[in-house]
């Protein structure tokens, strides 16, 4: 079998021949008939038709939209006297109340699940006052199912350095 490619020039141009006649097609051979079976009742292996099942679209997540700008109307501003602050202000945590009340020696009892929150509360007021006490916590305490405790206990007194 020869290529029979035709270029739009009726000439090759890798062969500088021109297009080849047209030659019969060769025979192709064909399968044989079997005779036709017919189906009997019982003999209906085709399988049941099932549609396509639809499923929900994918919730698109849209980038949360911006806040509209606040506008501060004239009106609503005044003058004062105010000093300016001498150090920076520090925010007041939730528990800021109850562990001011707390002494060394005293604990939190609260859940296992939040001692980790309430013990790192304790260390954030204790730096924030200046405090010389030190934390404990327990997640499980004994005979308590389902709390724990967090202690607030005073700073072992450093020893003093020997003079040579």
């Amino acid at each position: 079998m020869q290529p029979q490619t035709i270029f739009a020039s009726g000439i090759n141009p890798f062969t500088g021949l021109g297009a080849l006649p047209k030659t019969q097609p060769e025979p192709v051979m064909q399968k044989p008939t079997q005779p036709h079976k017919t189906k009997r009742a019982d003999e209906d292996h085709s399988t049941p038709y099932t549609p396509p099942v639809a499923t929900p679209a994918l919730a698109v997540k849209h980038p949360p939209k911006k806040k509209p700008p606040v506008y501060v109307m004239p009106g609503e501003l005044s003058i004062t006297d105010d000093a300016l602050p001498t150090g920076r202000t520090l925010p007041i945590n939730k528990y800021h109340a109850m562990l001011s009340e707390m002494k060394p020696g005293q604990c939190v009892r609260c859940p296992t699940a939040s001692v980790g929150l309430v013990a790192g509360a304790m260390r954030k007021f204790i730096e924030q006052k200046s405090l010389r006490a030190q934390i404990k916590s327990v997640t499980r305490f004994e005979g308590d199912e389902g709390f724990g405790r967090v202690w607030m206990l005073a700073a072992p007194a450093q020893a003093l350095k020997a003079v040579a």
